[in-house]
């Protein structure tokens, strides 16, 4: 049985659809039993000291492939007399943010192989104590990746920093390859690697198709790992 990833006990990580949110001190989590490999759902609350509380909502959800555009559109119709005063949608990502009577509300998501968000509901009288609590979370909130994999290549950039190939091992798909870059103050960390060992690695990814998938070739997929640090070796 493979070893657990080093996931810091504040933070919920999906492993399968690599995304992550930070946690503050405090927060009272509770995973949905109902959650499948395909639709995660882990609801939390925050309470403050007068005895407000902040509920919070995180999904992710494969089967709906909705643009940015109507997962807004669907995000607001489903929040009763929503008084919208955010609105950010881009090709990728969305951003809403309002009040519902004495409440306020706020969700950002992302779009591309999952549709993953979170959501806040809080007492706008609150609004001092959870304000910066909900802007720490929401910018934590981010495609995030934790990847354990053999050390096949370490590399030096001329453009500074370097890179780090990873082998999935004999279970992975051979046809997928993940490439880490790292920093030029994280080299001497880095450099240590020698090929064949396992090592543990993180940071915010993009998974590109270098080739797709036809009749006559399988497809070739690159995990690329931007800002990448070193978790743990062996």
């Amino acid at each position: 049985m493979a070893a657990a990833l080093p996931v810091p006990a504040n933070v919920f990580y999906s492993d399968e659809h690599h995304f992550r949110i930070v946690y503050p001190v405090g927060v009272v989590r509770n995973r949905d039993a109902a959650s499948a490999k395909n639709h995660e759902r882990e609801s939390f609350q925050i309470t403050s000291p007068d005895g407000q509380v902040l509920h919070g909502l995180v999904t992710a959800d494969e089967d709906n492939k909705a643009s940015t555009n109507d997962l807004v559109n669907i995000a607001i119709a489903g929040i009763k007399n929503a008084n919208v005063t955010l609105r950010v949608v881009k090709k990728d990502w969305y951003a809403i943010s309002g009040t519902q009577g004495d409440n306020i509300f706020y969700q950002k998501g992302f779009t591309g192989f999952v549709h993953s968000s979170v959501s806040f509901d809080y007492p706008a009288k609150a609004k001092k104590y959870f304000d910066p609590l909900v802007a720490s979370m929401s910018n934590s909130f981010e495609p995030y990746i934790y990847f354990r994999g053999t050390v096949s290549l370490v590399n030096r950039l001329e453009a500074g920093g370097g890179s780090l190939w990873l082998e999935q091992g004999p279970e992975g798909a051979n046809n997928v390859r993940t490439v880490c870059y790292y920093s030029e103050k994280d080299i001497p960390t880095f450099g240590k690697l020698k090929d064949g060992q396992l090592a543990t690695v993180a940071g915010k990814h993009e998974f590109i198709v270098l080739r797709e998938n036809s009749d006559q070739q399988s497809g070739l997929y690159e995990t690329v790992i931007k800002a990448c640090v070193l978790l743990e070796s062996k």
